[in-house]
């Protein structure tokens, strides 16, 4: 997709006749269908005052020819490209650590009902010679299924920061369906 940059128009029929127009003269249809289909794609463009010389503007397809002079080209750098490799990584890590937890979840269920059974006070008052064991089998029944659910939150929370900011950094969005 073409883009150009922003040079500080006062409205959209200025940007426009500097971007399609290599003679100064834009036909009222076309410039109407050029505004119309560079608002579509770049809605900050809206408010002129606001967009910041310099930025970039999507050029989208049924627009008059971009005059050549007026195109920017860019490419993908070796950073984009690495942000979207670590991107799949990150999610095909999220995804086995869903399995994870989804076996731990079946551990630690079946640790608290083997503590809540009459057995336990006995195998507990084993445990006094291992103060390391004791005190993990203390803390893991102690769990609640909202500390756990807390902690997986804010693992997922983390997770969704990091894929948002290597979109950013690559230019490609893995966490949506295109369509």
């Amino acid at each position: 997709m073409p883009f150009a940059v922003f040079k500080n128009e006062a409205n959209l029929d200025e940007l426009a006749l500097r971007l399609f127009s290599t003679d100064g003269k834009l036909s009222k249809t076309a410039a109407k269908q050029a505004t119309a289909a560079l608002l579509k794609a770049n809605p900050d463009l809206e408010d002129l005052t606001r967009m910041p010389t310099g930025s970039l503007i999507v050029i989208p397809p049924g627009v008059p020819a971009l005059v050549p002079s007026e195109a920017v080209h860019l490419e993908v750098s070796g950073m984009a490209a690495s942000a979207a490799g670590v991107q799949a990584l990150v999610q095909t890590l999220a995804a086995q650590l869903a399995g994870f937890d989804e076996r731990a979840l079946a551990a630690a269920t079946a640790l608290t009902e083997l503590a809540n059974t009459k057995s336990s006070a006995k195998d507990m008052q084993e445990l006094s010679g291992h103060p390391d064991l004791l005190q993990l089998t203390q803390k893991t029944s102690a769990l609640t299924g909202k500390d756990v659910e807390k902690a997986l939150k804010t693992r997922d929370d983390a997770i969704s920061s990091i894929l948002q900011h290597l979109t950013s950094l690559s230019g490609t969005d893995r966490t949506k369906k295109r369509e």
